[in-house]
């Protein structure tokens, strides 16, 4: 069956006899002029206000659909249709679209359902014979129609534009026809969750993740939903599989550095001798040679807990924000390091490196000479120069 098109609108009352309209005929009038002119948006406001007065005027809300249709509007103009269809059953424009977008959404046996009726009421109809007739004919070249991935699209733009009840009709329909949609249960999940709903929320969330626990975007909103239901040691997991798929999420980044420093998720170190933070340090830079970001930063994190005087696993925590582009980060760790051993070498260069690439170098300078003054080092001194020191002496005036 073809789309809806201006032919699916029905046309409004004339004028009487003193050629005035009324208000509400205007209205109607008017949407069909700029629904005949490509202004469909235009078209929509001037039905609602046509339907303000005629709430139950069945051919208003037949052409509401067609214009939220070419919108893309599927949720409402399926909410119009079925409003006209109980207002009017026997309307054969309103059968017509109601079999076009059950087709469209590829629900051929309600089209067919809507259309016999129809038929069996009104047996002469012959348009309403061939449309049946064509439908219960499969066509040899089409294509198979994924109707959840259409309607998942389909809520998603509803919910972008504020309207989640809609949204959730689409998602919930999506689910109809496909119950193993990870992205529909995801799409109703983020759902609840924004109606405080978290209980449903994980629901719908944790069946996602049965049928696709690589989803990334599956994983962020289980840690999210997780977050805000206090399961913040699950939460933290969870972010650690989505930022080993995306290591360079900042924003991810930051929600798993707070929830390893909750209070409800502290790691309790007592009783723990120092040589175990040798055992910390190894893994961590093991799990980053690995490219394991999140489980390296929790790996260093802790054995600079486990070595509170040695400035190595701060340095690691360091090159792994460098690693990650995250100078900020990496800056605070390496001042951090500095601070617990001020001759750490390493900690030192890397310090002015990220200092000079950040245009800091006024910050660098006292760095790089407070170690070259008690050692000889060209590779530092080199660094010096780029930072713009003078070594000129002072001359008499």
């Amino acid at each position: 069956m073809c789309e809806m098109n201006s032919r699916s609108l029905q046309s409004e009352e004339k004028p009487d006899q003193s050629g005035k309209l009324r208000d509400d005929m205007d209205w109607g009038a008017e949407g069909e002029r700029k629904f005949a002119g490509g202004s469909y948006e235009e078209a929509c406001r001037c039905f609602e206000r046509a339907l303000q007065c005629r709430p139950f005027d069945a051919k208003m809300h037949n052409n509401m659909s067609v214009a939220l249709w070419q919108q893309g509007n599927t949720g409402d103009a399926l909410q119009h249709l079925t409003q006209a269809l109980e207002l009017d059953p026997d309307d054969r424009d309103v059968i017509f679209n109601c079999g076009r977008i059950f087709c469209k959404l590829g629900r051929q046996e309600d089209a067919r359902e809507i259309l016999g009726a129809f038929l069996d009421r009104n047996p002469g109809d012959g348009e309403a014979k061939n449309e049946l007739e064509r439908l219960n004919t499969p066509a040899q070249d089409s294509q198979p129609v994924d109707s959840a991935a259409f309607l998942n699209q389909q809520g998603e733009e509803q919910f972008a534009r504020g309207k989640k009840e809609h949204a959730r009709v689409c998602f919930e329909l999506a689910l109809e026809h496909n119950p193993d949609s990870a992205r529909a249960c995801n799409n109703l999940g983020v759902l609840y969750w924004g109606e405080g709903d978290l209980k449903k929320a994980l629901e719908h969330l944790y069946k996602a993740l049965d049928l696709d626990a690589e989803d990334a975007e599956i994983l962020y909103n289980s840690a999210k939903v997780l977050t805000a239901s206090g399961e913040v040691e699950t939460a933290a997991d969870f972010l650690q599989l989505y930022l080993q798929k995306h290591p360079r999420d900042e924003a991810a980044w930051q929600d798993y550095r707070q929830l390893i420093s909750e209070s409800t998720f502290a790691w309790n170190n007592n009783g723990l001798a120092p040589e175990v933070g040798d055992i910390y340090l190894h893994m961590g830079q093991a799990l980053a040679a690995a490219k394991d970001y999140p489980g390296a930063a929790e790996a260093l994190g802790r054995a600079a807990m486990l070595k509170p005087d040695d400035a190595q696993p701060l340095y690691q925590l360091g090159l792994l924000h460098l690693e990650l582009e995250q100078k900020e980060d990496a800056i605070r760790m390496f001042r951090a390091g500095l601070e617990r051993d001020p001759e750490h070498r390493g900690v030192i260069l890397a310090l002015a490196r990220a200092l000079i690439e950040e245009g800091c170098q006024e910050q660098a300078r006292p760095v790089l000479e407070a170690y070259l003054a008690g050692h000889e080092d060209q590779e530092m001194a080199s660094y010096l120069e780029d930072a713009g020191a003078t070594n000129e002496q002072p001359q008499l005036a």
